[in-house]
């Protein structure tokens, strides 16, 4: 064979050989996957990604968009916050079953949560934050059956709160505040035994608190503030010894403070404020020592503020007293605080200042 038959032959199986390589390079994902940049992913959750850039009339890669984990080519986590995102959520959002964490703040979604969330079998964190998703909450969020953590504050959702809510046995936090909610808050909520934290602030909800939520033992937080809400604060929440914050905040609540608030000693956060609640202010609120901010303003409060108010020497945020009709003289003892940002006595029928 002559040399330069040789170098040809040299060359082919040099070319092949890339060739082959090159092939195997491009054939290397499997059925369903998609090669971007030489990864492999599955093409239902860049469809996905491809459809909430169209929507949203972005000009940038499906990789490109918010912050995302991929685990053997799948989605397993997305966070969006302020990029942009308009229009409808997708209903390919469905096909994300690998998905277990999806969060969105201050993008504008509008539209109601699709129906295809119901495929979402791995999530454990559902939130859309502060968009313009209107309509209920559809039937499909509580087959989410692997849901941790839901959250839908900002938004405009409406209608009743779904007792079928209740089936998310997982939850350990559920936020719906600031929409437009109105009826009843759900007894079906206190089966949810894993809660810790519970906000429906800033709705339309009405008539009294649920007995059932006294059931949530494990319960930190319960934000219940700027609601249309009434009748009694039921004995039951004195179950809730974790209690760390209780938010009835600008309610239509009435009477005397229940004397069992005052055995929640790992409060940290009390705000009564903007009701109607009456009688003195217990000396017992000196046992929550470990309160940072106390806010009891624009009530119907009266006699002479407690000097066992001074004993609550973590009070560094606020103490709010304003606006209601307490008498005497301020004790001598609130010099003991060290109040950091607000300090309110003004309008009530106060005496006058201590003397530091």
């Amino acid at each position: 064979m002559s040399v330069k038959n040789l170098s040809l032959k040299i060359w082919l199986e040099i070319t092949l050989t890339c060739f082959v390589l090159q092939s195997a390079v491009m054939a290397q994902c499997d059925s369903g996957y998609v090669d971007i940049n030489g990864n492999c992913y599955w093409e239902q959750d860049i469809q996905f990604l491809n459809d909430l850039i169209a929507n949203s009339n972005l000009n940038i890669g499906p990789l490109d968009l918010g912050t995302q984990t991929w685990t053997n080519g799948r989605l397993t986590y997305f966070y969006t916050v302020d990029s942009d995102l308009i229009g409808e959520v997708p209903v390919s959002i469905g096909n994300l079953n690998e998905l277990a964490y999806f969060y969105s703040y201050g993008n504008k979604f509008t539209g109601s949560i699709p129906d295809t969330v119901k495929n979402l079998s791995s999530l454990k964190t559902f939130a859309i934050e502060y968009s313009d998703i209107t309509g209920p909450i559809p039937e499909s969020v509580s087959k989410i059956l692997n849901l941790e953590n839901l959250s839908l504050i900002g938004n405009q959702l409406s209608g009743a709160i779904p007792e079928e809510i209740s089936n998310l046995k997982n939850l350990t936090q559920l936020t719906l505040s600031w929409n437009d909610f109105t009826g009843g808050i759900p007894s079906t909520i206190g089966t949810l035994s894993n809660l810790r934290s519970l906000d429906l602030s800033g709705n339309d909800l009405s008539g009294s608190i649920p007995t059932e939520l006294g059931n949530i033992t494990g319960l930190e937080n319960l934000w219940l503030g700027d609601n249309e809400l009434s009748g009694d604060i039921p004995i039951s929440i004195g179950n809730l010894a974790k209690l760390r914050g209780l938010r009835l905040s600008n309610n239509q609540f009435s009477g005397e403070i229940p004397s069992w608030v005052f055995n929640l000693t790992n409060f940290e956060i009390l705000e009564l404020n903007g009701n109607s609640f009456s009688g003195d202010i217990p000396k017992e609120i000196g046992n929550l020592k470990k309160l940072v901010s106390l806010d009891l303003s624009y009530n119907q409060f009266s006699g002479s503020i407690p000097v066992e108010i001074g004993d609550l020497t973590n009070l560094s945020w606020s103490l709010s007293l304003n606006n209601n009709l307490l008498t005497g003289s301020i004790p001598s003892e609130i010099g003991n605080l060290i109040i950091n940002r607000w300090l309110y006595l003004n309008n009530n029928e106060l005496k006058k200042m201590w003397v530091a």
